[in-house]
């Protein structure tokens, strides 16, 4: 079977296919175009999850930095911090031989010892007892003053301390 195509008909079908290749093309290329910016959507998106990966990361690392430095200045402290007792004045202790009666209401003797590692300066402490103890409800501090060397005894003087209080005047 032999199909005659004049002249026309053949120009007419060669127009349809060439209409449709460039249609195809055209499609293919609007593909193309979408495919490149649905790819540079997600390129964009995983490049901002790295850069925020990259910022927590950053962070996480200065947050354990600080930590790390907090703990080594802790770490230096308590190899050097001094560690204050409180003892009963022994009897060849110097607050034991003071002349005043060891009753008196007005002071207390103790013997204060460094068992720290490091100096100890400005020392101040607190007693307080209840009234069943000394007869009424009193509270002795001392403030001692001289620098207190790793292990080593000295005297030590509570104080009675009067319960007042402080007005601020405007």
């Amino acid at each position: 079977m032999r199909i005659n195509m004049d002249s026309t008909t053949l120009a007419f079908v060669n127009d349809i296919l060439t209409g449709v290749y460039v249609l195809l093309t055209l499609i293919l290329a609007g593909a193309a175009v979408w495919s490149i910016r649905v790819s540079s959507k997600q390129s964009r998106e995983a490049l901002n999850l790295a850069r925020e990966q990259i910022q927590r990361s950053e962070e996480q690392s200065q947050t354990a930095l600080k930590e790390s430095r907090r703990q080594a200045r802790e770490i230096l402290y308590d190899q050097h911090k001094p560690l204050i007792i409180w003892h009963n004045p022994t009897a060849d202790s110097a607050s034991a031989k003071r002349l005043d009666s060891p009753n008196d209401p007005k002071h207390m003797d103790f013997d204060i010892e460094n068992v720290g590692t490091g100096i100890a300066a400005n020392i101040w402490s607190v007693i307080s007892f209840p009234k069943s103890y000394r007869g009424d409800d009193k509270q002795y501090t001392c403030k001692y003053g001289k620098i207190l060397v790793p292990n080593k005894k000295e005297d030590a003087t509570f104080y009675a301390q009067l319960h007042t209080r402080f007005v601020r005047v405007v």
